[in-house]
């Protein structure tokens, strides 16, 4: 599951019911907002998503998109191309993820914003509220954070016994 568990009521329980529909033996994978990495978002975009930007017809909202997705675009332009290893500059914020969208056509960079500001629910995840869904059940379970704003999870779908999960943040 890429980035449809945080929009759920209940991001464990949704994991919980994906990972029960994987045979024995299978892999099981997700990707979430991380908390760590997005305060900004959750202090200052998300109350906006909840009271207004959510509520709005999308048509309405994809025009009222454009602006911030071209003030977005050109600080990627202006602040992020990618070094030569492809990493983005590290003193600012989202270097490596901002640096991974310098190359994106301005549609892409909308579609970010407006996803962003549609959802009715979205949730941004601590390491200790997501370690835990991959506590038992598993195999193989890493944890590990993208680019310090989101994680990842992957796991071998084990019914008979439970394995601690590795960590990489």
């Amino acid at each position: 599951s890429v980035g449809v568990l945080h929009h759920l009521p209940d991001p464990a329980a949704g994991f919980a019911s994906q990972a029960s529909r994987v045979r024995d033996g299978g892999r099981v994978a997700f990707w979430v907002y991380g908390q760590e990495g997005n305060e900004w978002i959750t202090r200052y975009v998300d109350p906006v998503r909840k009271a207004v930007t959510s509520k709005l017809p999308a048509a309405f909202l994809r025009l009222a998109c454009i602006p911030p997705a071209a003030v977005l675009w050109a600080v990627i332009k202006l602040f992020y191309r990618p070094r030569a290893d492809g990493k983005g500059p590290a003193k600012l914020p989202y270097g490596d993820y901002f640096a991974a969208l310098y190359h994106y056509p301005f549609d892409e960079i909308h579609a970010n914003v407006f996803d962003q500001l549609v959802t009715p629910v979205a949730h941004y995840l601590r390491e200790e509220e997501v370690r835990p869904w991959l506590a038992s059940g598993f195999r193989d379970a890493a944890l590990r954070s993208h680019r310090g704003y989101s994680w990842t999870g992957l796991a071998t779908v084990c019914r008979s016994k439970a394995v601690v999960v590795e960590s990489h943040g």
